[in-house]
């Protein structure tokens, strides 16, 4: 029974399914968090959801969480107004990639599945795993009287170095921020880090130095598994 966290995945659902499927060998006595973005930029956001959703109603325990890129896409559903926003976080992958799974008639948002939009909305800011690990998309506003109640800081916040007296013996996990492989783990190595960056850029592939890569942090042993990408 061992636990993963996956940071963000952008689409890049051939590079996803690698790691899980063949790397991490995942099964029904395991667990894997997601630690959101899972949606722009890469080819396949819409079948990339698919999975997820699939993963999950075949009984799998995934805990996806939500991330800046899911909250612009729902933000779009929900008003004309946020739209061109979503648009300029490279949004308009999204919709071509519902394109290729619907057809060329595709509209937004008339025509975005519900089951996509339900499992979106149920997307939690973040979550704590065995009383050690807090799981998040961003950062934290640890000046906040009341940090979880501050969902904008986890979506949107680049992670920063944690103050010692904010929930001593818990080590942050994150994404949006991407990192590269080298740097991740260096991170990891540091037994007294409290921050660990989880995004490695795997749709920079080419792009960012370093980057291009998906990782998967186990949590049981914090040892790290990950394959470059896939998609491109």
């Amino acid at each position: 029974m061992a636990s993963y966290v996956i940071g963000d995945t952008h689409g890049c659902l051939l590079t996803l399914r690698h790691l899980v499927e063949n790397i991490i060998s995942f099964s029904k006595s395991d667990t894997l968090y997601l630690l959101g973005d899972y949606i722009d930029r890469g080819p396949l956001s819409a079948q990339l959801l698919d999975y997820l959703i699939y993963l999950v109603d075949d009984g799998y325990s995934i805990f996806p969480l939500r991330g800046n890129h899911e909250q612009l896409m729902l933000d779009a559903v929900n008003s004309s107004l946020h739209f061109p926003l979503w648009i300029q976080n490279m949004g308009n992958s999204t919709i071509e990639s519902y394109k290729k799974m619907y057809g060329v008639n595709f509209s937004f948002p008339e025509n975005i599945p519900n089951m996509h939009l339900s499992f979106l909305r149920k997307l939690d800011f973040f979550t704590i795993v065995d009383r050690k690990f807090i799981l998040v998309h961003g950062g934290i506003n640890y000046s906040s009287e009341n940090p979880f109640a501050d969902s904008t800081a986890m979506l949107w916040t680049r992670a920063d170095t944690v103050p010692e007296n904010f929930m001593p013996g818990y080590t942050i996990i994150h994404g949006h921020t991407p990192t590269s492989l080298q740097t991740l783990m260096e991170k990891i190595s540091e037994k007294e880090s409290r921050l660990i960056p989880l995004d490695t850029g795997c749709v920079y592939k080419g792009k960012l130095s370093g980057c291009g890569y998906l990782a998967a942090l186990k949590l049981n042993d914090m040892s790290l598994l990950f394959c470059e990408n896939k998609d491109f």
